[in-house]
């Protein structure tokens, strides 16, 4: 990792620490489900460790865009007001009185999972290119038609 790369992930050590904790829990459900299925490889074990899968990557997603919306606040560029909400999970409606009301931003995994690495590129490891057209995002694509059948 880069020198400056390191210095401003290190700079928002609280959504580190929280995000450790939480990595933590989650590998440990994955690896308690894959234990589960040594004894006994059943279905209704193998649905519980996808969920656990899926469940880290919707964790690590949604770290990676709070650390993205930390880190902005450095940057010399101010983050456009759209962005700050998607990063945010906002979205915004205005009800029938006129009154204007937040809600969750429902945002597809593919793209919340390019969002949030996208503004990690940008806000945390300038220079940083995700690859969108490796064996890896093909096998991310691939595995969420796995929620789909």
């Amino acid at each position: 990792m880069k020198e400056e790369t390191k210095r401003r992930v290190m700079e928002h050590g609280a959504i580190i620490l929280y995000s450790e904790q939480l990595y933590d829990a989650l590998w440990g459900d994955i690896a308690l489900c894959e234990a589960m299925l040594q004894g006994e490889d059943i279905q209704p074990i193998r649905r519980q460790l996808v969920r656990a899968a899926f469940a880290l990557v919707e964790a690590f997603t949604f770290y990676l865009k709070r650390l993205a919306l930390s880190a902005s606040k450095d940057a010399p560029e101010e983050l456009h007001r759209a962005v700050r909400a998607m990063l945010s999970d906002e979205s915004y409606e205005v009800r029938s009185d006129g009154r204007v009301s937040v809600r969750n931003a429902r945002i597809p995994t593919l793209a919340n999972i390019r969002l949030s690495l996208n503004a990690v590129a940008v806000y945390v490891a300038p220079g940083y290119e995700p690859q969108w057209g490796d064996a890896g995002w093909e096998a991310m694509q691939k595995s969420l038609k796995v929620g789909t059948v």
